[in-house]
């Protein structure tokens, strides 16, 4: 005879190896997990060490500057520094400026010549000018800067001026040229 099976019975799953396998990804996933906040942890404190270092760093160089601001103060007693510009006016070409700053312990003081044209008595008053400053300070160095602002300058006037500073430098054993000075080096 036949067997029959019995429908009400259905046959049983093992779940023991589905079960290995999940505990296996939970397992590794926990793992996986834990050395991404070790290295999460790492990544902090390299970042704290590295403020701390750029802290350290810019309390450095406030500390440097403080120090060179306050050199700077005490050479300004000892050596004067006068810069010498000229610049072109924007709406009309014709006219230029000559301007000469210094510093002193009184305050700034500035001279100012209006070019117009080939005038070349301004010139010789930024000359004079100068070389009477030179003459007030002579027992400490000078040192004649010129032009800070490059691109306004006509190259007829940058030739001239550095013809004059350079002549003041050969004329004077204190007085030191810096800056833009063409082809007279």
């Amino acid at each position: 005879m036949r067997r029959r099976h019995d429908r009400r019975t259905s046959p049983s799953i093992d779940l023991t190896p589905l079960l290995d396998v999940i505990f296996i990804l939970l397992f590794s996933v926990m793992m996986t997990n834990g050395s991404a906040n070790d290295k999460r942890a790492a990544e902090l404190d390299a970042r704290e060490r590295n403020i701390s270092q750029n802290e350290q760093e810019a309390e450095n160089a406030k500390s440097e500057y403080e120090n060179m601001t306050e050199t700077v103060g005490h050479i300004a007693e000892y050596v004067y520094i006068v810069s010498v510009s000229a610049f072109v006016d924007d709406t009309d070409v014709s006219k230029r400026t000559i301007k000469i700053t210094s510093v002193e312990e009184t305050g700034e003081e500035t001279e100012t010549y209006e070019l117009v044209g080939a005038d070349t008595e301004a010139y010789k008053k930024m000359s004079d000018y100068l070389e009477q400053y030179i003459n007030d300070h002579k027992d400490s160095p000078v040192i004649l800067a010129l032009n800070p602002d490059d691109d306004k300058i006509l190259y007829r006037d940058e030739r001239e001026i550095t013809e004059i500073l350079m002549g003041l430098m050969e004329e004077y054993g204190n007085v030191s040229v810096k800056g833009n000075i063409g082809d007279h080096e």
